[in-house]
């Protein structure tokens, strides 16, 4: 498996965090690619996603329009939820 920067894969959080359930969830990849092939292990770091654009906006929020991902639906990063 090749992960890369900006792809969006599908996961189920467990252990969860903050309201998420155990439900498959969409993420994105945001590691450099230097954390993926490190001599001391591969390092990924994620950022989870919702297709709940109408809830109050925090700062930490990033749209992500529906083009640009594949997703069914505009999503928004939640970045407070980032997770190595």
């Amino acid at each position: 498996m090749v992960v890369k920067r900006g792809q969006i894969w599908l996961t189920k959080f467990d252990p969860t965090i903050a309201h998420f359930g155990v439900h498959q969830s969409p993420l994105m990849h945001c590691a450099e690619a230097e954390l993926l092939h490190s001599k001391n292990g591969p390092t990924v770091i994620v950022v989870p996603l919702t297709s709940q654009i109408t809830k109050k906006r925090l700062p930490t929020h990033v749209l992500i329009p529906q083009a640009t991902t594949g997703l069914k639906a505009d999503s928004v990063a939640l970045t407070e939820h980032v997770r190595l």
